[in-house]
């Protein structure tokens, strides 16, 4: 007695045609809604661009002018940058001649003479804007004036010397 599998005759052809041409029909409106939207975003991206391009074309002579401007105008270099007005002394002290002078002594003094070269002081100022030690200031302060980099003011008050 062998047994074989038998066939049926259930006619699944039918149903799976009906099936399949539903599925094509399901794709099909899922590719025109996909379409759809791709053209939609197209349209968008092309009125983003025409915003962009308008923009760009009334703002370009300001553009234009500010760049003029800019040309025109000098390079700051180091002097320029590094030179500061004292109060009280219509004389300009450059941080530039300071520079040499900051580089040889100890940083305490380069502390103290950055903060000069912004207003006369005092070494209690000083040594609160430098963030460091009122001895550590007043010792920066002998060394500076022994080097003549220092005037003193009354009420205590020290600015820099014009170099």
């Amino acid at each position: 007695m062998s047994t074989r599998p038998q066939l049926t005759d259930s006619s699944p052809a039918p149903n799976r045609e009906s099936d399949l041409l539903r599925q094509i029909e399901r794709l099909k409106d899922d590719l025109a809604d996909e379409k759809l939207k791709t053209q939609e975003a197209r349209n968008q991206s092309s009125k983003a661009l025409r915003a962009q391009a308008r923009l760009r074309q009334r703002l370009d002579p300001l553009y234009q002018a500010i760049r003029a401007i800019m040309e025109d105008l000098p390079e700051s270099t180091g002097a320029d940058a590094e030179t500061a007005e004292i109060p009280g002394n219509t004389a300009l002290v450059s941080g530039v001649a300071y520079a040499a002078w900051k580089n040889q002594l100890p940083n305490s003094c380069g502390k103290i003479i950055d903060a000069l070269l912004i207003q006369p002081l005092t070494q209690t100022q000083m040594a609160t804007i430098c963030k460091m030690n009122y001895y550590t200031a007043r010792n920066a302060v002998i060394i500076l004036r022994k080097n003549g980099l220092l005037e003193q003011e009354g009420g205590g008050m020290f600015r820099l010397k014009r170099l």
